[in-house]
């Protein structure tokens, strides 16, 4: 396990560092690496260089480095900090990390990659729309077009060393373990609901939309359509594939809260 750097960002109490959804970073330690909220015990959990990220439908970025830390997701650039142009760099919460999965279908994307799901509150009616008008296109300091991250409910991290992703699947699961939902079930079982109803039965338009893209990237088998699946935390699901066969090491793995 790596040692991190210590100290506390600005502005996040020390007692709680609520679900937020996906935010810029760019505070950095002396050393590069993030700069960690040690008041409430985060610690770094393990860190992969050269790993692209991809949010949502836009670009893929320039190759960074990953940081997975007890309580986060950090993502940041390998591009040195100047006065005209700082690196790039985000984090997501473990608390808005809904379901991660090791996706190999180069059909869905052209490289093996992790696939997340960010519940940034836009899929859910209990979350009001932000219907106002996109605002005048802004551009950033490398003349890509910048992403509303308020709007971002997918990334991808796509290492370049493809036989990294089983271990950052396994880290991923172990701190998500550590983050469990505090308005989830209470006797910590970690409870999947997948039920056409009664998911749909809460979701916008937008949310039931990610539901069927989600089905047609991972394989959902049948025996999970329309019932409920209880999952211990520390347990991978395995999935089948289109043709039925058991799906070994070589394929999808998925996690979810």
């Amino acid at each position: 396990m790596e040692e991190a750097g210590g100290g506390e960002p600005l502005g996040i109490p020390s007692s709680a560092m609520p679900a937020a959804g996906l935010l810029q970073v760019t505070e950095r330690s002396a050393d590069g690496s993030p700069v960690l909220n040690t008041g409430i015990g985060e610690s770094l959990m393990h860190v992969q260089p050269d790993v692209s990220i991809v949010l949502g439908d836009s670009v893929v970025e320039e190759p960074g480095t990953l940081y997975i830390t007890t309580k986060r997701i950090i993502w940041f650039s390998e591009a040195v900090p100047d006065p005209v142009k700082s690196c790039k760099g985000y984090a997501v919460d473990f608390l808005s990390l809904g379901m991660h999965a090791i996706s190999r279908d180069t059909e869905a994307f052209a490289r093996p990659c992790i696939f997340a799901q960010i519940e940034n509150g836009s899929m859910c009616e209990d979350y009001p729309d932000n219907d106002e008008p996109d605002e005048e296109e802004v551009v950033d300091g490398v003349g890509l077009p910048e992403v509303d991250l308020s709007r971002v409910s997918e990334i991808r991290l796509v290492p370049e060393d493809t036989t990294v992703l089983d271990r950052l699947f396994q880290v991923l699961c172990e701190c998500a373990a550590l983050n469990p939902d505090p308005d989830g079930p209470e006797d910590g079982e970690g409870d999947f609901f997948y039920d056409d109803e009664e998911v749909n039965g809460h979701l916008t338009e937008e949310g039931a939309a990610m539901v069927d893209r989600l089905e047609s990237l991972l394989q959902v088998p049948p025996h999970m359509l329309g019932g409920r699946y209880n999952n211990d935390q520390d347990d991978l699901q395995r999935f089948e594939d289109a043709d039925g066969d058991t799906v070994d090491d070589e394929h999808d793995r998925i996690w979810s809260n």
